[in-house]
């Protein structure tokens, strides 16, 4: 049952988080940090890559045992618990903790997803590793792919920031254009 294209599977499911995270908003947590005011980027940068990015890493980890595990058991009922289903979600957990802290677009979906994610777990230890592995990245490639098409009307060129784009009701979430503090604004 360790067949190439069941081992595409596991490839994938190790890529998905990869592209979930990258997807989209790739400069905007850059921008939002220039954004901020200097007294409040320390705190900033403590949310955001330390304390949400604590749970994105237990999830590969987590993963990645889960993958490791399955490998050569793809058609056998798992024994290693929620490991895949569990990383998957504690990954999406620590990533909607970083848009929160970053005010990234609205992580709704990454939200709805974790649950989804951690149902998953009963098709690897009732039916096959194979079932979840592939259960796994259908949520991974849909929820941004849900995400994107939620935010399709949002204009992608009007100056403003992605976060300035997500909160445009929130004008302090506005990019500031000076380039360093006491810079004059254009």
């Amino acid at each position: 049952m360790s067949s190439p294209r069941n081992c595409g599977s596991a490839r994938w499911v190790t890529v998905a988080p990869w592209w979930t995270y990258f997807v989209r908003d790739e400069g905007a947590a850059e921008e939002t940090f220039r954004a901020t005011s200097p007294a409040r980027r320390f705190r900033l940068a403590m949310n955001a890559y330390s304390y949400a990015f604590l749970p994105m890493l237990l999830g590969v980890a987590f993963l990645a045992a889960g993958v490791k595990k399955s490998l050569g058991h793809l058609g056998e009922h798992l024994h290693t618990g929620p490991a895949l289903a569990g990383g998957v979600a504690l990954f999406l957990a620590g990533d909607v903790a970083f848009r929160t802290a970053m005010r990234l677009s609205p992580p709704a979906f990454r939200a709805a997803a974790v649950p989804v994610a951690l149902g998953a777990a009963p098709l690897g230890t009732h039916v096959a590793a194979v079932a979840e592995l592939v259960a796994l990245v259908v949520i991974l490639v849909a929820m941004p792919a849900a995400e994107a098409r939620a935010c399709r009307g949002v204009p992608a060129g009007d100056g403003l920031s992605v976060t300035g784009r997500a909160h445009a009701a929130e004008p302090h979430m506005q990019r500031s254009r000076a380039p360093f503090k006491g810079a004059p604004r254009p």
